[in-house]
Parts: C-alpha cells; sequence; structure tokens
C-alpha cells in the first residue's frame, strides 16, 4: 500500500473509531430478567417484534443452563431517560424473562432431554440460584455514539442472522417526512404491479427498498463515499429534514 494511502486509510480508522464510544458491565441473568420486566429496557422500533420462535427460546435457554458462552447484550445509553435501548439482543433478554418468570414450559430439548415439560419454578431451589447468578457481559454504547454508527453496529453483528434487514432499521430510526413518503409509494398499488416482488420480500420491505434506492442513486448519488448502506442512511436522514 502506498504511503499517501496508508496515511489516508488510518485517517478514515480515526474519524469512524471516534463515533463509537463504549464500556462494558456484567449483568447477573436475575438482574436481566427484573430489568425487562420492569420495562427498564427500551426496545427500538426496528426491532420491537418479539420474533423467536418457541424452539428457539428453549435452545437458548437450555445454552444458558449448560453454561455455554452467551453473545455479548449491546445497549445505547439514552442520556434524557436514564434508560438502556437495546440495540442487540432484544429476543435474548426476551427469552430470559419469559423462562424466569414461569411463562415458558421447555420442549424440545436434546442435551437437557429431562427438562422437557418444566419451568423454571420446578428446579430445585439450589440449581435456580446458580443460574440466576450467571453473568452476562453488556456492551453500553454511550449517547456520544450518533445513530448512524448504532445501525451501522446493529447490521454487522447481525449479519446471517434473522433479524430486521437494512430497510427494517431504517423505517424504524428515521421516520420522517420523506420515510412517509417512501412508505406511501412503496404500497402504491401500480408500483406494486409494475415491480412485483414475492411474499417474503414484501414482508422484508423490498418494495421501500427500491423505492428508496430509486431517489437515492438518481437524486444523491454524487454524495456516495463508502458503503451503500451508510450512503443511503445519510440520503434519508437529509431528506427528512
Amino acid at each position: 500500500m502506498e504511503k499517501e494511502l496508508q496515511l489516508k486509510a488510518d485517517e478514515q480508522i480515526k474519524s469512524y473509531s471516534k463515533k463509537i464510544d463504549f464500556y462494558t458491565s456484567e449483568y447477573t441473568v436475575e438482574i436481566l430478567a427484573q430489568k425487562v420486566r420492569a420495562g427498564e429496557y427500551t426496545v427500538p422500533a426496528y426491532q420491537r417484534e418479539y420474533t423467536w420462535d418457541k424452539p428457539r427460546k428453549c435452545k437458548f435457554i437450555e445454552s444458558l443452563i449448560i453454561g455455554l458462552p452467551i453473545p455479548f447484550v449491546f445497549f445505547w445509553m439514552n442520556d434524557d431517560t436514564g434508560k438502556l435501548e437495546i440495540v442487540d439482543g432484544s429476543q435474548r433478554l426476551r427469552a430470559i424473562e419469559e423462562y424466569f418468570n414461569n411463562r415458558l414450559t421447555l420442549d424440545g430439548l436434546e442435551r437437557l432431554d429431562l427438562l422437557n415439560g418444566t419451568r423454571f419454578e420446578d428446579l430445585p431451589l439450589a440449581r435456580q440460584r446458580k443460574i440466576l447468578n450467571k453473568s452476562i457481559r453488556g456492551i453500553i454504547l454511550s449517547d456520544d455514539t450518533d445513530m448512524e454508527a448504532r445501525v451501522d453496529l446493529f447490521e454487522r453483528i447481525n449479519t446471517g442472522s434473522k433479524v430486521a434487514n437494512p430497510a427494517e432499521v431504517r423505517r424504524g430510526v428515521l421516520r420522517g417526512p420523506f420515510m412517509d413518503l417512501i412508505n406511501e409509494l412503496g404500497a402504491n398499488q401500480l408500483f406494486i404491479k409494475l415491480a412485483p416482488v414475492s411474499a417474503k420480500q414484501k414482508k422484508e420491505r423490498e418494495p421501500e427498498e427500491l423505492v428508496t434506492r430509486f431517489f437515492a442513486y438518481s437524486d444523491g448519488l454524487d454524495g456516495y463515499r463508502d458503503d451503500v448502506s451508510a450512503f443511503i442512511f445519510r440520503y434519508i436522514k437529509r431528506m427528512n429534514e
């Protein structure tokens, strides 16, 4: 790599790194379950839906009981409310809350098949305490971490997972008049007829994505600097304003 290119690449790394400010913390399973139940954590609109089916929830709880490593939970600290917004991990946290408040009956377990048909309250008290004291690490993004960086983080850590796609994320965090127009045009019957998509694509907001890219590429391409996702995010944000 040429010296000039090296310097530019290093400056780019520094510039983006400044957008992300975070610290780590350890939470016991008991505390996490209590805080979710009490509404101490907020779930952003782009991941509001509780999408995990029962087999996936049960498999996750089985992993937790066994003691397998659990992925970090990412939060964003909202200085206005003092609450933590869940950037990633809402499905895991809601499964924990459901199980430890005895609303989830385990089923389909393979390693711990003797627990099938049971709830948390059915475990011996000593085992309950051991599980409740297990810890999960949280990464807390400070209020200085901007929205674009948070969305970028959400997309990167969920690559390949069954989670909200970029169009759903933008729909949730970029609410405004231009996003309203995108949603309106995406539902236009003539557009749907001229640009048909499958039922699965429709559910994943493909019509809205096509409308968004039409405007972004035809009107704002001179502002393209890096990757497509960041470019479209900035374009919608600018047009909303």
